[in-house]
């Protein structure tokens, strides 16, 4: 993907919806990221969750309503996000050097799912079981 220092298209929009003004807050746009400052290097393991976003977005005829439906549908945000963080902890555990590190990364990635920056309800036990649950499907693929 591409990856832009600028604010993505919408940006005010989203920020009506979604505490974000002056935070390292990355977006997906199609086949763009979008990462205005203050962000910094983007790691791989969220290059992988913000490609699930991107061709999720390509499925719906216009990439504005699929963002008009994030914003404004906490169920559909909720189910993509679900899918974005558990392609970003595959991609954490496929890289990863053994069970420790495995379980910190489990951790951090269900304590940013259910982060209240995205606006619906989901504990970060729940979170983590739907990372391990989506993680182990397929023998470990999605």
């Amino acid at each position: 993907m591409e990856i832009r220092r600028e604010k993505p298209p919408l940006y005010e929009e989203i920020a009506k919806v979604f505490d974000i003004k002056g935070k390292p807050v990355i977006f997906a746009w199609g086949g763009v990221i979008y990462a205005p400052p203050p962000n910094g290097a983007i790691g791989p393991h969220l290059i992988a969750h913000e490609e699930v976003h991107g061709f999720r977005q390509r499925q719906f005829p216009e990439i504005t309503g699929w963002w008009r439906r994030y914003l404004h549908d906490p169920v559909f945000r909720l189910e993509e996000e679900k899918l974005a963080h558990i392609a970003e902890y595959q991609w954490l555990v496929d890289h990863s050097g053994g069970r420790a590190e495995r379980r910190r990364h489990l951790s951090h990635v269900a304590a940013r799912l259910s982060a209240p920056l995205y606006r619906y309800s989901i504990t970060k036990d729940e979170a983590r079981r739907v990372l391990e649950n989506g993680y182990q499907r397929d023998e470990g693929r999605l």
